[in-house]
């Protein structure tokens, strides 16, 4: 009863369509991955792979984050001059159980924190553009944390 995930080595048209009914008909989670087509894109560039019509985002990415989806799981960010750093927690946790995930003082001396999109802080390039475009949200403790959060935590510890 775990769930799982299943990895069809080759290219769509490859896999046998009556292969991928029975996934779809069975609700089973699936993905089709060209492992050799992903493991000789490895070192070329983003232009290089826009030339022969491979995405940025490899298939093993997108497997990652379906993964993550199957078992309930989302990843949040922290950020600093130095380093940024992702951590996994269950979905649905509140942004004082995230903080907790990072260290534990931080979710019992919680006060607020501030929350942004990866996305739209790269979009606007720092923290400092994304408060003076008002992508910043400032939320307290029963904000549920979205994928792909970037967050800072507020907190008397």
């Amino acid at each position: 009863m775990k769930p799982r995930l299943y990895v069809l080595n080759g290219k769509v048209g490859e896999i046998d369509p009556q292969i991928l009914e029975t996934f779809k008909k069975n609700d089973w989670n699936c993905i089709v991955i060209d492992i050799l087509g992903e493991n000789e894109a490895q070192g070329l560039t983003d232009q290089e792979k826009k030339g022969i019509r491979l995405t940025n985002r490899s298939k093993i990415e997108r497997a990652d984050k379906k993964i993550l989806r199957i078992i309930k799981l989302d990843n949040i960010f922290t950020t600093g001059p130095d380093e940024t750093r992702a951590w996994t927690l269950k979905k649905g946790s509140t942004a004082p159980q995230a903080g907790g995930v990072i260290h534990t003082d931080f979710e019992r001396a919680f006060i607020r924190a501030e929350v942004v999109n990866w996305q739209a802080l790269l979009t606007a390039g720092g923290f400092s553009e994304a408060k003076s475009k008002a992508l910043l949200a400032t939320v307290g403790k029963d904000y549920v944390v979205q994928d792909g959060d970037v967050i800072e935590i507020k907190a008397n510890a």
